[in-house]
């Protein structure tokens, strides 16, 4: 495999929104929030329409690589994470093999991860994300045979919101490097980068070879006041 990714599938409900929208559910623009399935139906509940699409933030990036590889040079890329027993799950699986993508979900008894996300017009998105089985995949869900035959390992920050997914990770990392594959980390979200700085900044160094981050995740991570050039220095350490 060109890329083994390892994420949480969920599937998007997208929404072009006014600002009201934003106060009426009690969210700052451009924010990630965690919510329950109750507080996600809320959320739908004031909306007038959406569009749905697979998503997760290493599913996306799966697909965009797909996408951009049509002319087939590269190996065939593998997605791993777990969906519920439900019909999103099903379709959710269906999608990304239509996309290209060697989709191994595994089921779990949680319904399917939903994420409710708000477009303002400014093009900002403010989202609503239910985990829902993407809170059960664990270390015992882990292909480390199809991993070990992998270019690239490719994970998100968004793992460290459960601890059995946050071992997973480390397990497959720890692999990854015994096995000579590479390991791309991306910080995900600036709201991951506050809830967990301190544990990335302990615990990365050494262990990733290509790091994504924006200027708002490094500043979080190295320093508000540091200039670009030297976000890109403290990262590269």
């Amino acid at each position: 495999f060109s890329v083994f990714g390892l994420g949480n599938p969920l599937l998007d409900f997208i929404a072009p929104v006014e600002p009201p929208v934003l106060e009426a559910v009690d969210a700052r623009k451009g924010t990630m929030n965690l919510v329950d399935r109750d507080g996600m139906e809320r959320v739908l509940g004031k909306l007038d329409g959406y569009t749905n699409i697979p998503g997760g933030s290493a599913a996306n990036t799966l697909r965009a690589i797909s996408w951009l590889d049509r002319d087939g040079e590269l190996e065939q890329l593998l997605y791993f994470g777990s969906v519920g027993p439900d019909l999103h799950g099903k379709a959710y699986n269906s999608s990304l093999r239509e996309g290209g993508i060697n989709a191994q979900v595994v089921t779990k008894s949680l319904p399917t991860g939903c994420s409710v996300i708000l477009v303002t017009p400014d093009h900002e998105r403010t989202m609503f994300t239910y985990l829902g089985a993407c809170r059960e995949f664990g270390l015992e869900d882990l292909d480390l045979t199809s991993l070990s035959g992998s270019q690239i390992f490719y994970t998100t920050g968004y793992m460290w919101d459960t601890d059995n997914q946050k071992q997973a990770v480390k397990r497959a990392m720890e692999y990854s490097r015994q096995h000579g594959v590479a390991i791309y980390f991306d910080l995900a979200d600036p709201f991951v980068v506050h809830r967990f700085h301190e544990e990335f900044r302990s615990w990365l160094p050494s262990r990733v070879d290509v790091l994504f981050g924006n200027r708002d995740e490094f500043q979080i991570m190295f320093g508000p006041k540091l200039s670009d050039r030297q976000l890109l220095a403290e990262a590269a350490k």
